[in-house]
């Protein structure tokens, strides 16, 4: 099901569906009960819920979505490590890859913002360092999904490719004579 360790790096993709699962359980568990937020994260004000019900969408179903997200993220990355992810054509499975990195991207850049300079809704330190890390593995898995499915150079003679075989004598008819023309490849002496 996996694609061998020897021919991509899993660890990177095995790790950032873990965490996208993990984002979408604690969103689950908030949207069960109508809260705004994510478990170990700041706690919201009654008048956030408010202003956000108001503004956005309600709070649960906006919880659920965000749930349904992670267990789409999860998904995409495993795909990049399956032989069931190989089967999607490269452009369409970068392109999902690309909005799955470029949307965790926007999460954790808050993450690292608040966490360290205080630009937001109150996150700690410490989730600035994961938003980092996670930072790190989410660019290792584009990274290893790119180098690995990426086109082969195509070589002359590479017959798996269906390029035919050439050789000298193929291309070359037309050179031989060439060569045979010339005076002094065929042995003759200006005099």
């Amino acid at each position: 099901m996996l694609i061998p360790r020897q021919q991509q790096t899993r660890w990177p993709a095995l790790t950032m569906a873990v965490l996208f699962l993990g984002y979408a359980a604690g969103k689950a568990v908030y949207a069960s009960q109508s809260r705004l937020g994510f478990p170990s994260g700041p706690v919201p004000t009654v008048a956030d819920h408010a202003q956000y019900a108001d503004a956005v969408m309600g709070v649960a179903a906006a919880q659920w979505s965000a749930a349904a997200t992670g267990v789409v993220a999860a998904v995409v990355a495993l795909a990049t490590v399956t032989r069931v992810g190989r089967a999607v054509p490269r452009p369409l499975m970068l392109a999902a890859l690309g909005l799955t990195a470029l949307a965790f991207a926007a999460g954790a850049a808050v993450l690292v913002l608040d966490g360290f300079v205080g630009l937001g809704v109150g996150w700690q330190w410490r989730h600035g360092v994961f938003g980092v890390l996670a930072l790190y593995v989410t660019v290792r898995m584009v990274v290893s999904y790119v180098q690995a499915t990426r086109p082969a150079e195509r070589h002359r003679g590479d017959e798996r490719r269906g390029t035919p075989q050439r050789d000298a004598s193929a291309l070359g008819g037309a050179t031989r004579d060439r060569e045979a023309a010339r005076p002094h490849a065929a042995g003759h002496r200006r005099r």
